[in-house]
């Protein structure tokens, strides 16, 4: 545990403190914007307006198939399953910090943090439900001619976790943790969505 708690301070420090770049301050702003819950569901309402409709393309499985209808995993649009990845992981991650008391760095002496939040620090809500979605992303865009979606929600989602470091509101592990959850909780409901699309087919 001493080991994390000085990989915490020295990592906050050298984001929050020394990364410092008065430039930087409005990119780290509207990045971090992105894991409001509101601006999220925003976003996935735009997103699924223009990629509402990913197609699988055909596998050697398929083509060895005579007959098999290739599947379209998002039929139904990602809609239900991009908020479901939300909902889940905004939900578990609510209960870990319910349950886990720890201050924010934004108590720090020396920290200099750009939003007005002191306690419930762990873990990171904006990193969690941003890799929650951005999870679900990956799974369901795989194999189809979208693929590099998926990838922009990775580097997306990082960035919001740095973001929220670099503003001085959370602890790395803080990060860490939340994007734990999200991958775990964005999986889950990517699977469950593809098993029900797979059997409806």
């Amino acid at each position: 545990m001493d080991g994390l708690w000085r990989f915490d301070q020295e990592a906050i420090r050298l984001i929050h403190v020394e990364g410092h770049r008065p430039w930087l301050d409005p990119f780290f702003f509207v990045i971090s914007s992105t894991g409001l819950g509101w601006v999220q569901i925003l976003l996935i309402l735009l997103f699924t307006v223009r990629w509402g409709n990913l197609q699988r393309e055909p596998t050697r499985a398929d083509s060895n198939q005579p007959g098999r209808p290739t599947k379209d995993w998002s039929r139904f649009g990602l809609t239900i399953p991009l908020l479901a990845g939300y909902v889940a992981t905004g939900v578990v991650n609510a209960a870990i910090k319910q349950g886990i008391e720890r201050e924010r760095p934004s108590n720090l002496s020396w920290a200099n943090p750009q939003e007005t939040f002191f306690y419930n620090s762990f873990s990171s809500g904006h990193t969690s439900t941003s890799f929650g979605v951005a999870t679900v992303l990956w799974w369901l865009s795989r194999g189809t001619p979208y693929t590099w979606v998926g990838r922009v929600g990775w580097v997306w989602a990082a960035l919001v976790g740095l973001s929220r470091i670099y503003r001085g509101v959370h602890w790395p592990t803080d990060v860490v943790a939340g994007a734990a959850v999200g991958i775990v909780m964005g999986t889950a409901v990517a699977l469950w969505w593809q098993r029900r699309v797979t059997s409806d087919g």
